[in-house]
């Protein structure tokens, strides 16, 4: 199982010819044997605030055609796991990002935290999973120095 951080779930939506859009389609494809993806409360309602409030230099068009895709596949691939409705429905991003719980882990893993909601949905799920972020200095995260050897943090080139 794994997680792609929403900047993953954003590029490979908006960017048809990028490495972010290759690990999407794996998981468009609905393949029984196919990459399996959990995406957390956060994970997907910052990707759906961001595709609604769009910043830099993206038509609207394109930005709602994307929109599109990822709610047609986070809806109907049956490679994608989901939490229950209410709690895509209660989860506030950024009340979530800001609990003191996720600035606390942010501040020792040293890493932003808009990403450590991001790490402990993923580690919440299934602790042996592989999470997927297009953020270098995410990626740089070594959990291993805290005994967390079984949930890697891979990096995934950007689009340009």
């Amino acid at each position: 199982m794994d997680v792609f951080d929403s900047n993953i779930w954003i590029f490979g939506c908006l960017f048809p010819d990028s490495e972010p859009r290759r690990l999407v389609r794996e998981v468009a494809r609905d393949e029984p044997d196919g990459r399996n993806v959990w995406v957390p409360a956060y994970v997907f309602n910052e990707v759906i605030e961001r595709f609604q409030a769009p910043k830099g230099r993206y038509d609207a068009q394109h930005v709602r055609r994307a929109e599109a895709y990822f709610s047609d596949i986070v809806s109907q691939s049956r490679n994608v796991r989901l939490p229950r409705q209410e709690e895509i429905e209660t989860m506030d991003p950024q009340e979530e990002m800001n609990r003191p719980a996720n600035e606390l882990l942010a501040e020792i893993l040293d890493i932003q935290s808009k990403d450590a909601p991001v790490l402990t949905g993923a580690w919440s799920r299934n602790r042996h999973v592989d999470l997927y972020t297009c953020d270098r200095s995410f990626s740089d995260c070594d959990l291993s120095a805290f005994g967390i050897d079984y949930l890697p943090i891979q990096y995934v080139r950007p689009p340009a």
